[in-house]
């Protein structure tokens, strides 16, 4: 409701979604997070990343039937991998949203699409990626023996690849507050941004505006602001 209600004036362009949209992955929970995106619909464009507190019920809740309308294109017509395209400040834009330790066909996937598009600049949201220290996560909890692939398999099988991907965001780890890393890609540097906010008085938005700048910005309790320039 905030956002919504602030769109205008905070001129917010976009709300993305880092993953672990709910606790306990219980259908309470999911109902509060229907109710939350229904409130954005046709005043700031969202997008849903799964996280691993959501791995469970995620595609029993968040149906591509229901939430196609939303992306601009998919993997197996399901929302566990999605990309949107968009123009912000005269330069287009993709948004690819990727599984939260997105498997080897996930990534297989992800790599078309971006090739597919040289001209967009892409940002990757993800669940999991990064540690506060800046490296990429090398293992989560053993669950490479599920297929499921760590920060730094998806750095180098996927994000390492492109020139044209310009940003990573993500979450998981906890940390109250933004951590900025850049890594050189072919030359090109790539903008890696953490931020997990579980309070319930923390609210994240992405803000893209003045042509290709843009802004992370944490607000805590609505009256203290953080930034940072990514």
């Amino acid at each position: 409701n905030w956002i919504a209600a602030n769109a205008e004036e905070k001129n917010i362009v976009r709300a993305i979604s880092l993953g672990d949209i709910t606790e306990k992955d219980t259908e309470a929970e999911y109902n509060i997070v229907e109710d939350a995106f229904k409130a954005l619909d046709g005043v700031v464009p969202h997008t849903i990343v799964r996280g691993n507190h959501d791995v469970a019920n995620f595609d029993k809740y968040i149906t591509y039937e229901e939430y196609k309308d939303t992306v601009d294109g998919s993997y197996n017509q399901s929302m566990r991998n999605t990309y949107n395209l968009f123009e912000q400040g005269g330069r287009k834009y993709m948004l690819l949203n990727l599984d939260c330790g997105a498997k080897d066909p996930d990534l297989e996937w992800a790599n078309e699409v971006v090739a597919a598009h040289p001209d967009y600049n892409v940002i990757v949201a993800t669940h999991l990626y990064m540690y506060r220290n800046g490296r990429t996560i090398d293992s989560w909890y053993g669950v490479e023996d599920y297929g499921q692939n760590s920060g730094t398999t998806i750095w180098n099988d996927f994000v390492s690849l492109h020139e044209n991907i310009v940003m990573v965001l993500c979450g998981h780890i906890d940390y109250d507050g933004i951590i900025r890393n850049v890594c050189l890609c072919r030359g090109k540097g790539v903008s890696e941004v953490l931020s997990r906010c579980r309070e319930e008085n923390y609210v994240c938005i992405f803000q893209s505006f003045l042509r290709s700048i843009c802004y992370l910005y944490i607000f805590v309790q609505r009256n203290s602001r953080k930034k940072v320039y990514v």
